[in-house]
């Protein structure tokens, strides 16, 4: 039974990874040059395309920009941008300085979310042009309260992130295996 469990745990888990409508993403940035980049794949053509930020919390967090890019040979175009107008995407916990993109449509193809701190702005069309914090030799961090940041992707279609590296894979499943030996541990000295 607790085999089975597992599989299905491990199936549910890889499925969710292969296709979803929604993909949510968060982490840290180190300094203030940085740009978080989020790679997902429009599998089809996608209708009613949602890319919003919640990270700002009122102040707690980071103030975020985002651009959507798609790919260009070796590089990325810009598809689109914004700053400080979340609100506009209606989604739930965003706040005046959060950031949201909301497109009727998206073709099938690659794409790229980026997340930087206000006023870190792509200098150009195309994500090799930089950003305005790149030749910034400080790496400290500023104009933030926490460098923390939380995005996501909502979309009618089939949208898929970066593939996890068989790596991941390995480390989940035995990250899952010590959780049902430590379980087993319990039960048995109970």
């Amino acid at each position: 039974m607790k085999a089975k469990f597992a599989l299905a745990a491990v199936l549910a888990m890889t499925g969710s990874l292969a296709q979803a409508n929604v993909l949510d993403f968060s982490g840290t940035l180190s300094a203030n040059k940085d740009v978080a980049q989020i790679s997902f794949t429009a599998l089809e053509d996608l209708s009613n395309v949602l890319l919003w930020t919640d990270s700002y919390q009122s102040g707690v967090n980071m103030d975020p920009v985002i651009y959507l890019w798609s790919q260009l040979g070796d590089d990325w175009q810009r598809v689109a941008y914004n700053d400080d107008h979340g609100a506009n995407t209606s989604q739930s916990g965003q706040t005046i300085f959060d950031s949201g993109i909301s497109l009727s449509s998206l073709s099938a193809g690659n794409y790229l979310l980026t997340l930087s701190l206000y006023p870190n702005w792509a200098l150009g069309n195309l994500l090799s042009d930089g950003y305005t914090y790149d030749s910034q030799t400080d790496n400290g961090w500023t104009n933030a309260r926490t460098p923390y940041w939380q995005a996501h992707i909502s979309a009618d279609g089939a949208i898929t992130a970066a593939v996890p590296e068989p790596e991941t894979y390995a480390l989940g499943l035995l990250g899952l295996g010590a959780l049902l030996l430590q379980r087993r541990r319990q039960k048995l000295a109970a």
